[in-house]
């Protein structure tokens, strides 16, 4: 239980963050845009690699949303589909972290290692989600 609760309050953190900075993105940066003020536009932008969004969306992303991915492991049963899902998450998490350290220790923008590793999440994210979906509802028809 320890486990699936500090993995959700990382999930909290990330989807508090991620709320934050599309909204901000929609709106502000949007907004902003379409009424051709710019001046300073470049800080709030997430296009800009060096914005406080990007940073937002990096941190949130290959920190906080890959620990919550990496602590649903161990809440996990034995079973095949169980197994499954806990490597899936547990290879998305791991790609996410190395490319999020690569990323704040060298300051690369588009670097090989977050290639590979948005490669990893764009298999396995969805992947792990929909066999968690499945474990869920194999959960409810049981009760």
């Amino acid at each position: 239980r320890i486990w699936s609760r500090i993995g959700l309050a990382f999930a909290i953190i990330y989807a508090v963050i991620a709320t934050f900075n599309y909204t901000v993105q929609l709106i502000v940066v949007r907004g902003n845009l379409f009424s051709n003020e710019s001046p300073g536009l470049g800080l709030f932008a997430m296009a800009n690699p060096h914005s406080l969004f990007w940073g937002l969306a990096m941190i949130g992303y290959n920190f906080y949303m890959a620990l919550a991915a990496l602590l649903i492991v161990p809440t996990l049963g034995q079973s095949t589909l169980e197994r499954w899902i806990g490597w899936l998450f547990a290879a998305n998490a791991l790609a996410s972290l190395v490319a999020g350290v690569y990323f704040f220790v060298t300051l690369d923008t588009y670097h090989f290692v977050g290639l590979v590793a948005s490669g990893v999440w764009i298999l396995a994210f969805p992947a792990a989600t929909t066999l968690l979906a499945i474990r869920f509802r194999r959960m409810s028809k049981q009760d």
